[in-house]
């Protein structure tokens, strides 16, 4: 139980879709149906799901790299920016 309330307490809800689905719903099946009740396996399938489900974690590492690559093509843009206006100004000097 106490192990089940730190693992909600490290998922993230602040986004829609953003808790580990698997994980999450055995917890709520735990805390309302009681932890020794079995956890029911899947008889039948309809359909398959989107995506794949992640740890928090991972979701995080992958949302931190996104941030740094937009990090690194808004400062790759102004050096492209400043690199123009350096040919700019030399070519203005030869006039």
């Amino acid at each position: 139980e106490r192990a089940a309330a730190l693992a909600s307490a490290r998922m993230n809800f602040s986004e829609p879709d953003a808790a580990p689905t698997e994980k999450l719903n055995r917890i709520l099946w735990g805390s309302v149906k009681g932890w020794k009740t079995p956890y029911p396996t899947v008889k039948q399938s309809l359909f398959f799901p989107l995506a794949v489900d992640i740890d928090d974690d991972d979701r995080e590492e992958l949302e931190e790299k996104k941030l740094e690559k937009k990090a690194d093509a808004k400062r790759e843009s102004k050096l492209e920016a400043k690199l123009e206006a350096s040919r700019e100004a030399k070519r203005e000097l030869r006039r």
